[in-house]
């Protein structure tokens, strides 16, 4: 998804241009031509997706993309588990109904009302 000529989601550099080509851009791949450990996973994610929502009602997938294009990430680089737990504890006390992805390095907030 992007806006005018701005995707919404940019990749590291060495994935961006795979990402842009064969996942968004849907062109065919070889297996043999990923190169790094995220460049399959992109491309075995999409065809898991592409094979999952084939299976659903055209209703259903409607309200999936409007939830995705309604949905806020906010995203912050953290030190530790403590701070990554101050940062969730006061951005939830706002009201907002979010979830929560961490690992080592980041944690991602997710609002999707």
């Amino acid at each position: 998804m992007k806006d005018k000529d701005v995707y919404k989601l940019e990749l590291i550099q060495m994935d961006n241009e795979f990402f842009k080509t064969y996942i968004i851009g849907d062109n065919p791949v070889e297996e043999e031509f990923m190169r790094t450990p995220s460049q399959k996973r992109l491309y075995y994610a999409k065809k898991f997706f592409k094979r999952e929502l084939s299976k659903l009602d055209v209703n259903v997938l409607k309200e999936y993309k409007e939830k995705v294009e309604r949905t806020k990430l906010l995203t912050y680089s953290v030190n530790d588990t403590a701070e990554a737990t101050l940062i969730f504890e006061t951005t939830n006390d706002r009201g907002k109904t979010l979830t929560k992805i961490k690992n080592k390095r980041h944690l991602i907030f997710i609002d999707s009302r």
